[in-house]
């Protein structure tokens, strides 16, 4: 399950207009001379070269207002402390804030982005027991993923 929602957490901050790319590959094999010729714009698009090398990325964003997920509680069954530990873990990982927000009207994918905008969220996981859906649904161009503790307890 917390791989579950790790994948969903990557989809649906990319989703929500939070990372960025920038082209690195003119920083790739150059000499002394030429890191020390680099000019000032250069010089932070080549440190931000050498953590993409060494850590994997960073994120960006582009607004300050910008990077806010949340866990829409849209449940009863599971109580939040079962999840709760992925907050600051997300937070850090990404560095964006990140809430849990309880939400007492029934989550369907048709009201689902409606839900985390409600919630004042970017993007969101939401967190529902309900029958008839699947265990994760994402939706990444909308900025909102669906868990629904029923299923994953059916399966397992």
């Amino acid at each position: 399950m917390k791989a579950k929602i790790a994948l969903l957490v990557l989809f649906a901050i990319a989703a929500a207009d939070i990372l960025m790319a920038e082209d690195y590959s003119a920083f790739k094999g150059l000499t002394k001379e030429q890191r020390q010729n680099l000019s000032p714009a250069d010089r932070v698009k080549y440190k931000r070269y050498l953590a993409m090398k060494r850590f994997g990325g960073y994120i960006d964003k582009r607004e300050p207002d910008s990077g806010k997920f949340v866990f829409v509680n849209a449940q009863g069954t599971v109580p939040s402390a079962t999840w709760s530990n992925q907050y600051e873990i997300i937070s850090d990982a990404f560095s964006v804030e990140v809430a849990e927000m309880p939400f007492s009207e029934v989550v369907m994918p048709a009201n689902a982005h409606e839900a985390v905008r409600k919630c004042g969220g970017n993007a969101g996981l939401i967190i529902v027991d309900q029958e008839g859906l699947p265990s994760l649904l994402i939706a990444p161009e909308s900025g909102w993923g669906i868990l629904n503790v029923r299923a994953l307890k059916s399966d397992g």
